[in-house]
């Protein structure tokens, strides 16, 4: 049981991380700082439910503020950045779901 508790610390550690270095520059310092933190808690946690696929979704999420903040503006990277990581979430959640059940 440590060495999950210790992957989904160093997972939200790096997520975190991610998202500051990815976001600093729109929102600052220490609005960065709060987002990383939530995001990195977010991810930490949701580990525990879908485990590896939860980077999977934060990754997707990532990609997709990325793209939107190139060609739209901020705040639609925002909504399309949580609503990437609430679907991938759910997905992964889904798929795992379905391949337990099968077995």
């Amino acid at each position: 049981m440590d060495i999950l508790i210790a992957i989904a610390a160093v997972l939200a550690l790096v997520c975190g991380l991610v998202t500051f270095l990815v976001v600093r520059a729109d929102f600052g310092r220490n609005r960065a700082t709060a987002i990383g933190a939530g995001i990195g808690l977010v991810v930490g946690l949701s580990f525990f439910g879908i485990l590896y696929l939860a980077v999977g979704a934060f990754l997707a999420a990532v990609v997709a503020y990325l793209v939107m903040r190139r060609l739209v503006s901020v705040r639609a990277a925002v909504v399309t950045g949580a609503a990437a990581l609430v679907a991938g979430a759910l997905a992964s959640a889904a798929l795992l779901s379905a391949a337990l059940t099968t077995m």
